[in-house]
Order: structure tokens, then sequence, then C-alpha cells
């Protein structure tokens, strides 16, 4: 029942995460292309959308993970995979994750990777909290069946 209440609410979160990220990412690269800079309000919004309300649940995606490994490896061929990417998802969101602080500090302010970078880190994030969804279903649907 935990499991499926988790799947909802990464699921729900994720899709949220996602949709809004991916079309700031899209507004953003033009708009930084074309002007060179995205501006603090640009800033306050990725800190306040992606850093802050997330980080909870970004951590709560690295227990699960930890936590359902042994019967992701236990079960079939595709939550081994999907499993996989998850852990690749997580490192991947930190990787793009540090790289914006890194951008900052090389340029000694916002530049224009920079401030793309922070969108596309809820991108990433979005995609992550969705695998850890569709791992939470899966093994509520399986443990369901099993009892």
């Amino acid at each position: 029942m935990i499991a499926a209440f988790g799947a909802l609410v990464y699921a729900l979160f994720g899709l949220r995460v996602f949709m809004w990220s991916a079309a700031s990412v899209i507004i953003d690269a033009r708009e930084y292309t074309e002007t060179g800079s995205g501006g603090v309000g640009a800033v306050s919004v990725g800190m306040d959308a992606i850093f802050l309300p997330y980080a909870l649940l970004a951590l709560a995606s690295i227990v699960a993970s930890v936590m359902l490994a042994a019967w992701a490896h236990g079960s079939g061929t595709a939550i081994k995979t999907v499993h996989r990417i998850h852990r690749w998802a997580i490192v991947l969101a930190f990787l793009v994750m540090l790289a914006i602080p890194v951008e900052f500090g090389m340029r000694l302010g916002p530049s224009r990777l920079a401030l793309v970078l922070l969108p596309l880190s809820g991108v990433v994030w979005g995609v992550q909290f969705l695998l850890t969804a569709v791992l939470l279903g899966a093994y509520a649907a399986r443990t369901a069946a099993s009892t």
C-alpha cells in the first residue's frame, strides 16, 4: 500500500517537474541564445522550482532505489533494466545539478549554459521521479499479486 502511494506521489510530482522544466528548457534556451542573459528572475525561479521542494523527494528516491535493489535483481529483466536506468538517472541528475554552480563559478556570474542547466536539471529530476514511480508501482503490483 505504501509503495503504491509512493508511486502515485512520484508519478504526479515527476510529471509536473518534467513538463514544467521541459517547457522552460525550450523557452530559456531560445531566450538565452537571442539575448545572452536570462536575468536574476530565471535563477530565482529555478532555485525555488527545482532544488527546494524536491530535495526530500530526491533523497527518498535514493532510499527507495537502495531498498528495492535486492527485489529488482531478483525480478525479471525489465525490472532489472528499469532499476539500472533509475540508478544512472540519479547520478545524471546530480551531475547536472552540480554543473550549475560550477558553470556559475567559472563565468563569475550567470552564463547562457548555467541558466539553461537550471530547468534542464528539473527535466532530469522529473524523469528520475517518473522512474521511481515505475519501480514503486511495479513493486506494489508484484507484492499485491503475491499475497
